[in-house]
């Protein structure tokens, strides 16, 4: 019950709970404790309201941090004597994370209806019509939010056969469909991105939290960047002009 004087849960009958009641005069019984309402369970997450968008930023800032940092020690430590871009080049290591990606976000997603940036800024991934996620919903929300790379596959072809030119149209064309779509939750009633639409989902704010979270979470990624490019920035640049006389010397 609420009531209507205070405006706050009770548990009992009547219109106003047994403190109002007795600072008015009108009882004698002792004042019972106050029971707020919250959405920390699963349960009650529909009610809730549509996910702070900076919240979901950053949250998935910390989980591309999290499969890709779990990723670079793996391999560093199958590769010690490489560097962190070395290991970021490798064909091998991208699978893995792609893999490990799918496993993380749907599992998670699917189980406890959110990732680990996720729960740590109070969200939740919900049925659009209420309740819980399926496991294909899980599988399909992630495969449709990076179906518009697949255009990398061609773009990669075509380098090899020396068409750098074509394969850098393609790699534009894939990024900005990529960006568009998964910012469109910035633009949407319920704060829902092109693949939450696709899959019937929707993410909720399941609890309020501090935004100490969600400025560590940027603070950590935008460091883990420049400390990636700080380090291996002639390492880079080399095997990027090294690459770029690959191509040209194909195309000629």
């Amino acid at each position: 019950m609420i009531c209507a004087q205070c405006c706050k849960g009770f548990d009992g009958i009547g219109m106003i709970c047994q403190v109002c009641a007795q600072e008015s005069g009108l009882t004698d019984a002792q004042p019972e404790e106050y029971v707020e309402e919250t959405y920390t369970d699963y349960d009650d997450v529909d009610e809730a309201f549509p996910c702070n968008r900076f919240y979901r930023f950053t949250a998935s800032l910390f989980d591309t941090f999290l499969v890709t940092g779990i990723g670079v020690l793996i391999f560093l430590v199958l590769h010690p004597q490489k560097s962190v871009f070395f290991i970021l080049s490798l064909p091998t290591y991208n699978i893995f994370v792609m893999v490990f990606s799918i496993f993380y976000a749907v599992v998670l997603e699917y189980g406890a209806g959110a990732t680990f940036g996720k729960a740590m800024h109070g969200l939740s991934v919900r049925r659009s019509g209420g309740g819980r996620i399926t496991f294909l919903q899980a599988l399909f929300r992630y495969i449709a939010q990076y179906a518009f790379l697949l255009p990398v596959i061609p773009m990669i072809i075509l380098f090899a056969v020396g068409r750098p030119d074509v394969a850098r149209t393609f790699s534009v064309l894939s990024g900005v469909i990529f960006v568009v779509s998964n910012a469109m939750y910035l633009f949407t009633d319920q704060h829902q991105a092109l693949h939450d639409l696709m899959s019937g989902c929707v993410i909720k704010q399941a609890r309020e939290v501090s935004p100490f979270w969600s400025l560590l979470a940027l603070i950590v990624f935008c460091g883990s960047v420049f400390g990636v490019v700080h380090f291996s920035y002639d390492e880079m640049k080399a095997e990027f002009e090294r690459r770029e006389r690959s191509s040209i010397s194909r195309y000629r």
